[in-house]
Parts: C-alpha cells; structure tokens; sequence
C-alpha cells in the first residue's frame, strides 16, 4: 500500500472511530439527560414512545452526520496526503539521480519543518558525495599522470641499457635514474596506502608519553645534512630540554619528515627553522623556512588532498603530502595551520596537549 493511501485510510479510521465512540457516549448522555429533564430525579421508568423515537432521530443524526464528516474528512486527507507526498516525490526522484550519478542535483526545501529538515540533510550528503567524486576523479587523473612520467622515464633507461651503443658510464646513471624513479614509486603507493588508512579510520596508533623534543630533534638531525648540503642554515630551539606528550612516536615523526620535506623542496637559500615552545596546557611547534612560500589563494587549499599550488614545479608528488600530515595531527588530538606569503617563506605551527607532568 501506498503512503498516501495509509495517509487517507489513517483519516478513515480516525473518522469511524471518532464516529462510534461519539454515538456510544452521546447515546447515554441524552438519554440520561433525557430523563432527568422529562422525568425528574432518581425515577426509573421505561421511556414513552415519543421520548424513544426523539433518542433515535437523535442517533440517526449523528450517524448522517458522521458519514458526511467521514466524506469530507476522506476529500480533505486526499487534498493534505497531495500536498504532503509533493516533496517526498521530489526527494523519490532526487534519491534515483544520485543513484545514477548525478551528484550535483539537489532537492528543493519547501518548508521549515521535519521534511524541510530531511531535505537540508539529503543535500548535504549530495554535496559531500559530489567532493568525494571529484577527489576520486582527480585521484586517477593524477595517478595516471604521476605514474606516466617515472614508467617512461624507466622504459627508457631500460632500452638504454639494452643498447651497445652507450657507454658503461652512461649506462650506470641510467641505472641510477631507474632506481630514483622506483623509489619515487615506492612513495606514491605508501602515501595513498597512508591516506586510505587514514579514511578508513583504521589508521594504528600506538598511544604513549613521549618526549616531543626528542622525537622532533631526531627528526630534525637526519634532515640537517640534507639542510646543509643544500646551502641552507638549520636551527633548532626549544624553550625546555623535554617537553611530555601523549602520542603516536612514529606518527609524530612522519609528521615533521613530510614538513622537513616540504620546507627542504621549495626552499633554495636561507634556512630552515624548528621551534618547539611549552605552554601550560599546550606544546606549539613551528617549523618555519625562508622558501618560495605560497600564494594567498592557496593557502586555504594547502591541506586538501591532491591538490598542487600554483607555483608548484616539481611533479614528484600527488599532492597529498600535507592532507596525511592533517590526519595524523588529528590522529594525535593535535591542530595545524599554516602562515606564509609568496616570496617571503611559509611557517607551519603545530600545536599538540601538554601532559602536566
């Protein structure tokens, strides 16, 4: 059955017993009153012929009226049940444009109410599905145009080396390049295993008290000689020698490698600068360097997935780098924002709790 017909057929029967019920009671009312008004007070005799057939025209009104009342009452729920079923219609046929991949329709919101309520929340999934097929179709279109460039370039060297006409020289650099290249694969499939743990909400951590001093300085020690092979100045301070959270480690650490990262790929001259400061309630880290830095329009995009700034040159990776360092920052109960202007460096600043102890 229908819903508008359990909708006309729940006033049917809302009518009928609204109807029985009303004759049943009115029937003993007059009739009571009846007698008291005719007869007097405390008699008990049996009712005159005219009295009976006043009791029944009185019956047979209700019931005329009932049936009219249950009449208009069915016309009346037809006109409602209309009205009411109009936006569960539409939502019927938004429901199969998004079944068949129309993510950007949208279902109109009629009225302030519960329905108006379920519309506001099946646009909202609508959206939502809507950016998840656009980060899924920008997905393959970077995988296949990330993969494109190292395979290339390994088929090459490959053909390369198979040829007698270069030098051995020339052919050890081509086995270097192969070897950059897989690497350079090898990072793409970890980051998007990363990512998909990470939406999964399956991402492991290992909670623990934790020097966040100790851990980033590690971190930072293994990045210096990249540092300073590059040209640049690396300087790290910190307000206290140990400063306690409670944490992943190695979460922690993949954090500020892939900051450290960032900072060594588009800084070219200057330095790079880590500052871990205690505060009663909190632990803020920046990492600030003396770079490209990023352009205003950017800035609010940095941390969504796949995406690639404006002056961004090197297609080494997907653009995902950052979205996995928001996730773990998360994951760690901790908070990340970014300050930078184009041409003047960029400064990360990572906040996590403070243990008290």
């Amino acid at each position: 059955m229908k819903f508008r017909a359990k909708l006309v057929l729940s006033h049917v029967i809302v009518s009928v017993v609204s109807i029985i019920v009303s004759i049943i009671l009115i029937n003993y009312l007059v009739r009571f009153f009846f007698i008291r008004i005719m007869i007097g007070r405390g008699i008990s005799i049996v009712i005159p012929e005219a009295g009976t057939k006043f009791l029944n025209t009185v019956r047979s009104a209700i019931l005329v009226s009932g049936v009219i009342s249950t009449i208009i009452s069915v016309v009346i729920a037809l006109l409602i049940s209309r009205y009411i079923i109009k936006p569960v219609a539409k939502m019927k046929d938004f429901a199969r444009q998004i079944s068949e991949g129309d993510f950007k329709a949208r279902v109109e919101k009629e009225a302030e109410d519960e329905i108006g309520e379920l519309a506001d929340s099946l646009n909202y999934m609508a959206f939502h599905l809507e950016e998840i097929e656009s980060m899924r179709t920008k997905l393959m279109q970077n995988i296949s145009h990330d993969l494109r460039t190292p395979l290339a370039s390994i088929k090459g060297y490959l053909e390369m080396l198979q040829d007698e006409n270069f030098s051995k020289e020339e052919k050890e650099q081509g086995i270097e390049v192969i070897e950059k290249e897989l690497d350079r694969l090898e990072k793409m499939a970890k980051d998007l295993t990363k990512l998909s743990s990470a939406d999964s909400k399956a991402l492991p951590l290992e909670f623990e008290k934790i020097d966040i001093v100790k851990v980033v300085k590690e971190v930072f020690d293994v990045f210096s000689a990249k540092f300073k092979e590059k040209g640049l100045n690396p300087m790290f301070e910190s307000t206290d020698e140990s400063l306690f959270m409670l944490g992943d480690a190695q979460k922690i650490k993949e954090i500020f490698s892939n900051l450290f990262d960032n900072a060594l790929k588009f800084t070219n001259q200057g330095f790079i600068k880590v500052n871990i400061e205690g505060k009663k309630e909190k632990i803020i880290i920046t990492v600030e360097d003396s770079g490209t830095g990023i352009d205003k329009k950017d800035l609010p995009n940095v941390f969504k997935r796949f995406y690639k700034g404006s002056n961004t040159t090197d297609n080494s990776g997907m653009g995902i780098g950052l979205s996995i360092v928001k996730e773990y920052v998360y994951a760690n109960k901790g908070e990340i924002k970014v300050e930078s202007e184009l041409g003047k460096g960029t400064k990360f600043i990572v906040e996590f709790p403070r243990l008290p102890y």
